[in-house]
């Protein structure tokens, strides 16, 4: 009978060291974050629009079927009208969204190229001894691997 090792799953205090690292090294460009962010909250603001502009063409296309005093023209120009608007809140959103995905893959990339010159550093700094018992390739993978998830991490994770 073996028996189970539970430890694994606790976080510890070297993992938010690890994740205060990551947050760190992206605060290190503030103006594209805090662009990031904004834009966010702009675009945010632009989605919860569209339904309230949704609403409020409903309710006046009712109004406007109970009032015999409203001509068909007068309610197709506020019909075309709440259409313009739904689409420019639309396109709006789209356009700070696109400034968020932007500066949040901007953010990683530049993250990325930070820490592989690290990474790089590093490996040249080792011994001979070390690189006759480990495989460079599975440095590099390995290395790779945790520099993308550290990339995604900041744009999926921190900016999101």
């Amino acid at each position: 009978m073996t028996s189970i090792d539970y430890s694994e799953g606790r976080r510890s205090n070297g993992d938010l060291a690890i994740l205060w690292r990551i947050v760190s090294l992206a605060f290190r460009y503030r103006r594209r974050i805090g662009l990031a962010l904004g834009a966010t909250v702009v675009a945010a603001a632009f989605q919860l629009a569209i339904p309230r502009l949704l609403g409020n063409a409903v309710d006046s296309a009712l109004l406007s079927l109970d009032d015999t005093t409203i001509d068909i023209e007068t309610a197709r120009n506020a019909l075309w009208a709440t259409a313009g608007l739904l689409f420019g809140a639309s396109v709006l959103r789209g356009a700070f969204t696109l400034v968020h995905n932007y500066c949040g893959e901007s953010i990683g990339h530049l993250i990325g190229y930070h820490l592989r010159l690290r990474f790089y550093g590093k490996l040249q700094e080792l011994s001979f001894s070390f690189h006759d018992r480990v495989h460079t390739g599975d440095l590099v993978t390995r290395g790779m691997l945790d520099i993308e998830g550290v990339r995604m991490l900041v744009n999926m994770g921190i900016l999101r």
